[in-house]
């Protein structure tokens, strides 16, 4: 339906009817709200003797402390916790790491803001004094690839770009530039990809840099095709090591747990520092 910009405008809306999917909700009686939902859809359900009984396919289901966790009718799925960390809603924040507090560091997590995506595996967790520590990676939003269909014109920040300098000359896996490069800061290995400069383009050389071999020379993973004297190369690197870090007023965080055995959950805490360009007086 499309409808003028006018008050006197008119129209019928259509197809106003949806089916949602099946879902299975659950609601606190004493604090009168709908507290969670539940991954399991039974097709009834019914508590007698403090014991809690639903239907599936026509087999009635005990649901007790004893049985695996994270497992319904033979099929399990993962613990999943949302949050939205907003405080001080006003003030742009570099959030740099997150903290649990429950008796277990098995959750993996990823997070998210405006533009920007970070993750957490759960092997990254440290323990310390009853809390799961861990560092808040930076925006993984693009990472480059070493293959001719890399596309890096959408990265978000420019931290994780390194000017490597003028080719001299390439030969078998070395590129010789016309600069020192010895004395620059960049990061080398698995996590970087080489791009030389194209007019306002960077073009893919489907290599990476190993290694710096000299003053003026790096030694590569491959064959130095693609390049010739007098081109300028670039190195990009992994935005989730060198890119910029989550920065916004707000952090979604999602948390998934698979674990069987019985976790517990009793508070998720950002650290976070404000911006340098915040002004928190408002002058």
């Amino acid at each position: 339906m499309t409808l003028a910009n006018t008050a006197q405008s008119t129209g019928t809306i259509t197809n106003t009817a949806q089916t949602l999917p099946s879902f299975a909700i659950a609601y606190d009686i004493r604090a009168n709200y709908w507290s969670t939902r539940y991954s399991y859809i039974p097709e009834q359900i019914v508590s007698l003797s403090d014991s809690l009984f639903t239907i599936k396919s026509g087999i009635i289901y005990e649901h007790t402390p004893a049985v695996a966790r994270n497992t319904f009718y033979g099929t399990a799925a993962p613990s999943i916790v949302e949050v939205v960390a907003n405080f001080n809603p006003s003030m742009v924040k570099v959030y740099e790491a997150v903290s649990l507090e429950g008796n277990s560091g098995a959750w993996s997590c990823t997070m998210n803001n405006a533009s920007q995506t970070s993750s957490i595996a759960s092997t990254i967790w440290q323990e310390k004094e009853g809390f799961y520590y861990a560092p808040i990676h930076q925006d993984s939003t693009q990472s480059p690839a070493t293959t001719s269909t890399a596309n890096i014109t959408s990265v978000d920040g420019t931290s994780q770009f390194f000017a490597l300098g003028v080719v001299n000359s390439a030969s078998g896996s070395v590129i010789n530039f016309k600069n020192a490069i010895n004395n620059m800061s960049f990061p080398v290995g698995t996590t970087t990809a080489l791009y030389k400069v194209s007019g306002a383009t960077l073009v893919p050389l489907g290599y990476r840099a190993d290694s710096r071999s000299g003053e003026k020379q790096i030694t590569c993973n491959a064959t130095t095709t693609g390049v010739a004297q007098n081109d300028t190369v670039v190195l990009v690197a992994a935005s989730s090591i060198e890119g910029d870090a989550l920065r916004d007023y707000y952090l979604q965080v999602t948390l998934s747990n698979s674990l069987t055995t019985a976790h517990e959950l009793y508070a998720i805490n950002l650290i976070y520092n404000k911006s340098n360009l915040h002004n928190q007086q408002g002058q």
